[in-house]
């Protein structure tokens, strides 16, 4: 018979996941609200502040396949704390950065980071449920990954309109790690 701890563990261990999927939407996100702010601070106009934030989803598509045969082969929890540690020091970078540059670089790290969050989701649903609860589970992840994205509109907002987008993407980098 299984203690309560254990039958606890895969709903923790798909939490945390699914979690970290609901920041990296977050972070995904961001940039839309900051858009003024970031062509003010670096000088330059909506096109470049595209050009900035097109490396995220450069990585992040690029990164699709590779992460799945990376989960297929590595361990699930290793490759999820790696991208958690992505998003959050690409998110410090982009947040520090002082040229459109590094703060592409910034935004190309977090994408890659990012790539692996719904993949890795749904590995440790396949992993530690019964196959009967994977819609389900896919279902969560997805909900939690579109309030990770509204929690980047006027949630972000009013909080970089209080601190500014730099403290704010601080912020946050210190709710990654």
């Amino acid at each position: 018979m299984r203690s309560n701890t254990t039958s606890w563990l895969p709903v923790i261990v798909y939490t945390l996941a699914a979690l970290f999927l609901c920041y990296e939407m977050s972070l995904q996100a961001a940039v839309g609200v900051m858009t003024q702010q970031l062509m003010y601070d670096f000088s330059i106009t909506a096109k470049g502040v595209g050009w900035m934030h097109a490396g995220y989803f450069v990585a992040y598509t690029a990164m699709q396949i590779p992460a799945g045969v990376l989960f297929d082969r590595f361990c699930t929890r290793n490759l999820i704390c790696l991208a958690i540690l992505c998003c959050t020091i690409g998110n410090l970078i982009f947040a520090m950065s002082l040229t459109p540059w590094v703060a592409a670089l910034g935004r190309f790290i977090e994408g890659f980071g990012s790539a692996f969050a719904f993949i890795g989701t749904l590995v440790i649903a396949a992993q530690w449920f019964e196959n009967k609860r994977f819609a389900l589970l896919v279902g969560i992840a997805q909900a939690l990954a579109a309030i990770g994205a509204m929690s980047a509109g006027a949630p972000l907002a009013l909080a970089i309109a209080e601190w500014g987008w730099r403290q704010t993407l601080m912020t946050l980098s210190g709710v990654g790690g």
